[in-house]
């Protein structure tokens, strides 16, 4: 299973996150991510099937995804979002989906 991680988003705003992979438990291993094609999306609704948007992700080797969301983007999202996730594809074809979550959004002031 995924782990849980709520993102927050502030409406509006360039929104950045950083997710670093490990073999072992005491992070001293770091994962392998040579030839990974990263992706994640933020999803509406109760089934998920509306996408909202898709997130920029880039993969920093050796272990390293950057996620990043622009500011014309996050203009798009709004509370009603339920869900995102982070898939990793490897280059021999295994699916792997280390985080998801729900999402907060904070309305932004300034237009």
């Amino acid at each position: 299973m995924p782990a849980n991680y709520q993102l927050a988003i502030y409406r509006g705003d360039t929104q950045m996150w950083q997710f670093r992979f490990w073999q072992d438990e005491e992070k001293t291993l770091p994962s392998d991510l040579t030839g990974v094609i990263a992706a994640s999306e933020l999803r509406l609704g109760d089934n998920k099937a509306t996408l909202v948007v898709a997130m920029t992700c880039e993969v920093v080797q050796p272990n390293i995804v950057n996620m990043s969301l622009p500011a014309t983007d996050a203009k798009k999202v709004t509370t009603g979002i339920t869900q995102w996730d982070l898939q990793l594809t490897y280059p021999d074809g295994v699916v792997w989906t280390p985080v998801a979550g729900s999402v907060k959004v904070s309305n932004d002031a300034t237009q």
